[in-house]
């Protein structure tokens, strides 16, 4: 999964939260303002199950953004 955050001021930190058999993905420290990142997901062994991914960045001044949320469905 790719994706981008971005702010004006500064990206901080991207948090990574997941849901459904999918290990979780340590904080990125950013100090720029766009970062671009890519979640690697391992489907092996999953199928039918729904996984939920909850990405969220926190400017340099301390602010969090609002909360992206895919859900992807393993066949």
């Amino acid at each position: 999964m790719n994706g981008r955050v971005g702010d004006a001021d500064g990206v901080d930190t991207v948090y990574f939260e997941t849901e459904g058999g999918v290990s979780g993905f340590p904080p990125f420290i950013a100090n720029s303002d766009t970062v671009r990142f890519g979640l690697p997901i391992t489907t092996n062994g999953l199928s039918g199950a729904v996984i939920t991914i909850r990405v969220f960045g926190v400017d340099v001044l301390g602010m969090r953004g609002d909360t992206a949320i895919r859900h992807v469905t393993i066949q």
